[in-house]
């Protein structure tokens, strides 16, 4: 004989057992029941699991010998009308079978008493002693009164019923303990060989349950008043879940890995094909038409085929030929001067360059180059009578490092479902850090406290999120920290530095000019900007940087020279230059294409003894057309 017995099991009333939270809003929740397995066939009906759930990802194990034959996953259908009930809670439900069961009772007690009443109407004289008489009227009087009594109580019991009704109705419970947000039923079939106590793990992804790491970085100052190289940072999560499910006593993993729970696949490479590009308003193609002009024919004059693009390049007034370049910051490109002699080339600053000079060129222009859409090139197909549609190429998602860190969370947690967010604890890190005087006249006239911290872990990677900075326990500001990896380093700022003071003052000098009869007469003008620190304390400072900038200028109209301080200009990127005692100067270092001396930033090494003041001067003259009026235009600020 075949046997077959029933477990059921409710999840709401069972805590969680581990829970591992990702960064893709996923979570991977196990819970474990035991059960005493029986000989045969046992149906295992597990209720009130999560709507969050992916039912796909769910797994069973822990039955031991036992063999697991079906899994069955049961998600109710939305508007689904089971029994009159659709749209009710399951506390409604039950009320309400509690209000139609009082009313059952109330029925039987009426009949009773329709039946008492009767058998009173049918006796007759004839047939009742006046004794028998006597003792009915008295058990009717206690039926009577016992009926009364239960109808009283039957009234008391239907009005409190229905106010629970109509608060369900209006605020049900299950809103409160989430229990409408628990509806996934599964069933297992587990066949087992012999009777045995089975602990069965179940494993099943969720959705909307996130984590993102915040930090709060702890300094504290020294014997000098300034602050100690050793900083604390304490590594938290804040942690968040809306499932419907409470993770109770829970213990909590936290992972970097992005899991999906809607599968991957490994993207396919389109292909490309070059095709024409249509003309504007209807225009033949501008490549590969015969022109009905002659070769040298341009439409301004010009005996360049393509016209004002390709033009020859003008003359000098006395034969030469024009200067056609200006070198960056203004300094002179052309192979020839004024008057047919060959010019001095000069370098990024004005300075005389060591390249000697060429002779003089016609310059050649090549054809322009559309630059519209740099994916496509606007060429004319022999072999295509009509331009084809433009191919969409889509933009690729780069992400980090491909291994994932995990993250166990000290002691059990408690975090109810409803969206409230929690901070756990992550580690507590001790790291040396390099703290400079950082200094930016011409945007603030003070000090800051400038921090590179190293992560001397060798697992631990930082993950970007929001840090908050504190000095001796009191708020100083709010950073940001990207990823970073062991053995790499992050800067954040630590305030100002108000034992260093600083005054900025920038003046302009126009230069008197001699006028040239046979040359362009130049306006020039001489800046001078003067920036003086000093230490406001006891103690010596050591190694405060200052950073400035150079003008720079577009085309040859206009061209910059630095004067002081002297040597600055000649110097490679990145060499320091003695400029005086306790003063270094020298080009930043470039990151990428952006910043270092093509940009001008510069920068000032200064040291300070205690109460000493140091003035540092950068100067340069700009030079332009005679009547031309120029000015200092700031732009987009660039990281150093």
């Amino acid at each position: 004989m075949h046997l077959t017995t029933t477990h059921k099991l409710d999840a709401g009333s069972t805590p969680v057992h581990t829970v591992t939270i990702f960064r893709s809003d996923v979570a991977e929740v196990i819970r474990k029941f035991t059960i005493s397995l029986k000989t045969g066939d046992n149906i295992v009906e597990i209720s009130h699991l999560p709507h969050t759930m992916v039912t796909e990802s769910l797994r069973v194990a822990g039955i031991g010998q036992a063999m697991l034959s079906d899994v069955v996953c049961t998600t109710p259908k939305t508007g689904a009308a089971k029994g009159g009930h659709a749209g009710k809670s399951d506390g409604l439900i039950k009320l309400e079978e509690e209000r139609a069961l009082l009313l059952g009772q109330k029925r039987v007690i009426d009949y009773q008493a329709n039946i008492l009443v009767n058998y009173a109407y049918s006796m007759r004289s004839e047939h009742v002693s006046p004794e028998d008489m006597l003792n009915f009227l008295q058990n009717f009087n206690a039926l009577g009164e016992q009926s009364a009594q239960a109808d009283v109580e039957f009234q008391a019991k239907l009005r409190a019923l229905d106010k629970k009704i109509e608060k369900e109705i209006n605020d049900p419970v299950a809103e409160h303990d989430n229990s409408h947000l628990r509806n996934i039923k599964v069933k297992l079939t587990i066949n087992a060989e012999e009777n045995h106590v089975a602990e069965i793990s179940l494993t099943y992804l969720v959705k909307k349950a996130s984590w993102y790491p915040v930090f709060d970085l702890r300094a504290t100052t020294g014997a000098d008043g300034k602050p100690k190289t050793k900083l604390t940072l304490h590594y938290r999560a804040t942690v968040s879940q809306m499932t419907g499910e409470d993770w109770t006593d829970a213990i909590l993993n936290l992972s970097t890995a992005s899991p999906s729970s809607f599968g991957t696949y490994i993207p396919q490479l389109m292909g490309l094909r070059v095709v024409p590009k249509p003309a504007l308003f209807g225009q033949k193609p501008v490549f590969g038409q015969t022109s009905q002009a002659p070769n040298n024919a341009s439409p301004f004059g010009g005996t360049s085929g393509f016209g004002a693009f390709g033009s020859t390049a003008p003359t000098g007034g006395f034969g030469s030929t024009a200067p056609t370049s200006g070198g960056l910051f203004g300094s002179s490109t052309s192979t020839t001067a004024a008057f047919g002699q060959p010019a001095t080339s000069t370098s990024l600053f004005g300075q005389p360059a060591s390249n000697p000079p060429q002779p003089a060129s016609q310059p050649t222009v090549d054809p322009p180059v559309p630059t519209e859409d740099l994916a496509r090139v606007a060429l004319t197909s022999e072999e295509s009578e009509e331009p084809l549609p433009d191919m969409e190429i889509p933009n690729a998602v780069a992400k980090g490092n491909s291994l994932a860190a995990n993250f166990q969370v000290k002691g059990n947690a408690n975090i109810r479902s409803g969206g409230s967010n929690h901070k756990v604890a992550i580690a507590i890190l001790n790291f040396e850090a390099k703290i400079q005087t950082v200094v930016v006249p011409r945007s603030v006239a003070g000090a800051h406290l400038h921090c590179t911290i190293h992560n001397t872990t060798k697992e631990t990677h930082l993950l970007p999120g929001n840090m908050g900075v504190y000095l001796d326990d009191g708020y100083i500001s709010n950073s940001a920290v990207p990823h970073v990896a062991p053995g790499d380093s992050f800067k954040c700022s630590l305030g100002r530095d108000n034992s260093v003071g600083v005054t900025f003052e920038q003046k302009t000098k126009p230069l008197y000019t001699p006028v040239h009869q046979f040359a362009e007469n130049r306006d020039r003008m001489l800046y001078t900007v003067q920036v003086i620190l000093k230490n406001k304390g006891e103690n010596p400072i050591k190694g405060v940087i200052v950073r400035d900038v150079v003008p720079t200028s577009e085309g040859t109209a206009l061209k910059v020279v630095l004067t002081k301080p002297t040597g600055l200009a000649e110097a490679a990127e990145g060499k320091d230059i003695g400029v005086g005692t306790g003063i270094k100067a020298r080009w930043c270092v470039a990151k990428g294409e952006k910043g270092g001396m093509k940009d001008g930033h510069m920068q000032w090494t200064v040291d300070l003894d205690k109460w000493e003041s140091k003035t540092l001067v950068l100067e340069w003259e700009v030079v332009g057309p005679l009547g031309r009026n120029w000015m200092l235009e700031t732009h987009e600020p660039i990281k150093i």
